[in-house]
């Protein structure tokens, strides 16, 4: 795997799971607003068996370097386009970050939260879902270019990969694992599982934002023990987060506390403590 750069390089070079999500590839520098980057890009081009892009529907093919001009010359390579909202969308042409498409499918506001209101989503399910979706679609097409030498114009969206998700989260919301009394819809709405507690984006001590989200069993009251309020709220085994209701006197206290613990350091510590 070759990876194309901006002149800048990767903004996410020194962060930590970038070392993770890159490992094994190579990396270029390229400026492909310019003629000698362009050139690499064709050099490089011509070793590859897939080419991935994730611009804008248009941006590619203004920079010369587009599914048209790459099947002219090398009509044997698989070419995948991820775009935020596809190429024949109405917003096709508005930026296409994660939380555009949250908003737009109205994945915020069905996320549960200690306020009211739209929440941003720690999870990127749209950029997970596409990109599943493009390396299946990229395989299967690289099996058919295998037994007719014909490369294709591999095509998914943000939209499409939430959409590939979110029908297991949507199956899910339906279908409630919360034991009786309280699966009654009168009561469900208003229940809060531990193991997927989100407390929103807050501002740490330094004024900078911070998420959580506490993914696997157990995670949770770890967190509560860090913030040293674990032993102020009710406590339940790690295999009973998933259905066990949460109180209300714990949303309160929870929805006061954390804000307020969470201004007593900069952010950079918290994410240390965090990380250790």
């Amino acid at each position: 795997v070759i990876k194309l750069e901006p002149p800048e390089g990767d903004f996410l070079r020194h962060q930590l799971p970038h070392h993770v999500w890159n490992r094994n590839k190579r990396s270029a520098v390229c400026d492909l607003k310019t003629d000698a980057g362009r050139a690499l890009f064709w050099k490089l081009a011509e070793t590859a068996d897939i080419i991935i892009e994730s611009n804008r529907p248009g941006v590619a093919d203004r920079l010369g370097i587009g599914y048209k001009a790459v099947q002219a010359k090398l009509p044997g390579v698989i070419y995948v386009s991820s775009s935020g909202f596809g190429d024949d969308d109405v917003n096709r042409d508005l930026p296409g970050y994660e939380g555009i498409i949250d908003a737009y499918m109205g994945r915020q506001s069905e996320q549960v939260g200690f306020r009211d209101g739209p929440h941003f989503n720690v999870l990127p399910v749209g950029s997970y879902g596409a990109a599943t979706l493009a390396a299946g679609g990229a395989l299967a097409a690289l099996r058919v270019r295998n037994l007719t030498g014909r490369g294709q114009h591999v095509k998914t969206s943000l939209v499409d990969g939430m959409l590939h998700l979110l029908t297991m989260i949507w199956g899910w919301a339906e279908k409630d694992p919360t034991p009786p009394p309280f699966n009654t819809p009168s009561v469900r709405p208003n229940i809060t599982r531990r193991h997927l507690m989100t407390f929103g984006i807050l501002p740490a001590g330094d004024g900078k934002y911070m998420q959580m989200h506490s993914g696997q069993p157990g995670r949770y009251f770890k967190g509560m023990e860090i913030f040293g309020i674990a032993d102020k709220i009710e406590r339940v085994p790690p295999h009973l987060e998933k259905s066990a209701p949460m109180s209300d006197a714990d949303k309160a206290f929870l929805a006061e506390e954390v804000p307020r613990i969470l201004k007593t350091k900069p952010r950079a510590e918290w994410v240390k403590i965090f990380e250790d």
